[in-house]
């Protein structure tokens, strides 16, 4: 598994040159993943959870969902130490505001 697994940075590199080099910046995930994160159609809720971006068609949920991509999944933070998923977490929502933000200008 560890073949497919991809270091994610949470806010892009070219976002932030501060945090480039953060570990609190990244999250691990399958490369398919990885690729609708990097582009904001998915992100993650305050909770974890899986949501994904207005622009991803309904049915489109369907075919992630054969590639094991479900709404309302968690990320594992059971490694996280006390100080590290406060900081993991702002950043997902950083990401997830990109996403929204996103979504409405798509319109």
């Amino acid at each position: 598994m560890r073949d497919v697994l991809t270091a994610s940075h949470i806010i892009p590199w070219a976002e932030d040159e501060a945090l480039r080099l953060e570990g609190s910046n990244g999250i691990l995930l399958c490369a398919h993943v990885d690729r609708l994160f990097d582009r904001h159609l998915i992100s993650f809720d305050d909770e974890g959870r899986l949501i994904g971006s207005a622009r991803l068609y309904a049915g489109t949920w369907e075919q992630l969902g054969r590639l094991g991509i479900k709404r309302g999944e968690r990320l594992k933070t059971s490694m996280l130490s006390l100080t590290e998923k406060p900081v993991i977490f702002d950043r997902l929502r950083r990401h997830r505001t990109r996403m929204l933000d996103l979504d409405q200008t798509d319109r």
